[in-house]
């Protein structure tokens, strides 16, 4: 995973927040051109909660507006994608179906597990990868993790090139 959405109740919560500081007092109504924080607002949200029941742009927001109430239901769907909160049991009270601990026996039979991200992540998404490090370091889960001098993306072809050495190396039977 490199710089991966991670965390998201620290990396992405606050997003909504930022869209909707940007267009006030106007209500939302997509992705603006120009704006990112509406740009990423809408990814997300087709990423992480998408309604096909909800023209014209088919996705829920997961922040009301303009109360600002977060909508913990639609909250719940992105963080259902968590890989932190997929790994650690107390915050999947909201999923009945899965158990944490199905899910981390499949981690322990993957072949190996690269988390990478820059220490200076635009998205602050280092943080995210630390604390899914270090639930998979409490559940015995083996797995290499990286922190590198850059950003979000600015050595972007630095680190698929070491992600792919990498895999290389699993694929071959060189890491465990």
């Amino acid at each position: 995973m490199l710089s991966g959405d991670s965390f998201l109740d620290m990396t992405h919560k606050f997003m909504p927040y930022k869209y909707y500081d940007s267009i006030w007092p106007e209500a939302p109504y997509g992705p603006i051109e120009g704006n990112i924080w509406s740009q990423l607002v809408y990814d997300y949200s087709a990423t992480y909660s998408p309604n096909p029941d909800n023209p014209p742009f088919y996705v829920d927001l997961p922040v009301a507006w303009p109360s600002g109430e977060l909508i913990q239901e639609v909250w719940d769907r992105w963080l259902a994608f968590d890989p932190v909160v997929n790994v650690h049991d107390r915050r999947l009270a909201f999923d009945p179906v899965v158990n944490v601990h199905d899910r981390l026996d499949n981690l322990r039979k993957l072949s190996g597990i690269l988390l990478d991200a820059g220490s200076n992540d635009d998205y602050n998404l280092h943080w995210g990868h630390g604390l899914l490090s270090h639930y998979l370091d409490q559940a015995g889960i083996a797995h290499e993790s990286t922190e590198n001098p850059g950003n979000h993306g600015g050595r972007a072809n630095e680190r698929y090139q070491m992600a792919l050495q990498w895999l290389s190396q699993v694929l071959h039977g060189d890491v465990t």
